[in-house]
């Protein structure tokens, strides 16, 4: 009985991490510091592509080709090492 709203809280704490790790490598900066400066009216200067576009391509891998996670959370690594080196900045 005492572990019964145990499940919950780890739930939620998994959540938090991943949207934390959402928030750092899809938006290209603070997202407070944005609001204030207005400039979600052009969505290029707070969202990177680049990582959109990793994300977009591991998902359809997963869902499509049911691929081990571990093995497309190396890929999307290895890709994002690549798309990093070679297009500096998009």
């Amino acid at each position: 009985m005492i572990f019964y709203g145990i499940r919950p809280v780890i739930a939620g704490l998994i959540w938090s991490a991943g949207i934390s790790v959402a928030k750092t490598s899809i938006f290209k900066s603070d997202l407070v510091t944005e609001v204030f400066n207005y400039s979600f009216s052009i969505a290029t200067s707070v969202i990177d592509f680049r990582s959109v576009g990793i994300l977009v391509v591991v998902l359809l891998i997963l869902v499509k080709y049911k691929v081990h996670p571990v093995l497309t959370i190396l890929g999307a690594g290895m890709a994002g090492i690549i798309v990093y080196i070679f297009i500096p900045s998009l």
